[in-house]
């Protein structure tokens, strides 16, 4: 998901041009949209995997090397997934928001790692695809809510914020003006 964010950032803040009058903005909600399908890929891989360790009894192997790597690993994403998550809202950058949304099932990942791993050491090896179940759903849903503002938002939907401000910067009164596009980049044709 991070090489697709990249390339959507890259692509969505390329210069206006003659086939592109408003920019090019549109790319990182489309990229952003892959992530969230990637998420749902994730949960169908997750889901895979709970079905396959009810049906057998193989047990993740345990031992302090794991854990250290499963720890250092969900610290590291955090902090990942809290700066881009930041970086993502005060820049309005759809990808960057998307790619935290990753990580941070990444984290949860890791964490049903750590749980099955904990609950094999105190003899409960069923709690493993359990915890990973509800992790699944977890996931699930934040790839829907993303997916879900992204196609609702992106639409011909009424910016009142951006239109008001349009209305004032170009001495429009009072009435209506039709704004399109993404929050922090609304462009609305003069009318004349």
């Amino acid at each position: 998901s991070n090489i697709i964010g990249i390339i959507g950032i890259c692509l969505a803040y390329r210069p206006k041009d003659e086939d592109h009058p408003y920019g090019h903005k549109k790319f990182e909600t489309f990229f952003s949209l892959v992530i969230a399908g990637l998420l749902f890929l994730m949960v169908a891989g997750l889901l895979h995997d709970v079905f396959q360790r009810f049906r057998s009894s193989v047990l993740p192997e345990v031992d302090i090397g794991n854990v250290s790597v499963m720890v250092v690993t969900m610290c590291v994403n955090a902090f990942v997934m809290l700066y881009e998550y930041r970086r993502g809202k005060a820049l309005h950058s759809d990808v960057l928001v998307a790619d935290s949304l990753h990580t941070r099932a990444d984290i949860f990942t890791s964490f049903s790692v750590l749980a099955a791993m904990a609950s094999v050491k105190l003899g409960f090896p069923m709690a493993d695809p359990i915890v990973t179940f509800v992790i699944c759903a977890f996931i699930a849903a934040a790839a829907f809510v993303h997916g879900d503002r992204e196609l609702g938002d992106r639409g011909d939907a009424e910016h009142q914020g951006p239109a008001a401000r349009a209305r004032g910067e170009a001495g429009l009164g009072e009435g209506l003006l039709l704004a399109r596009g993404l929050e922090g980049h609304v462009h609305a044709p003069a009318v004349g």
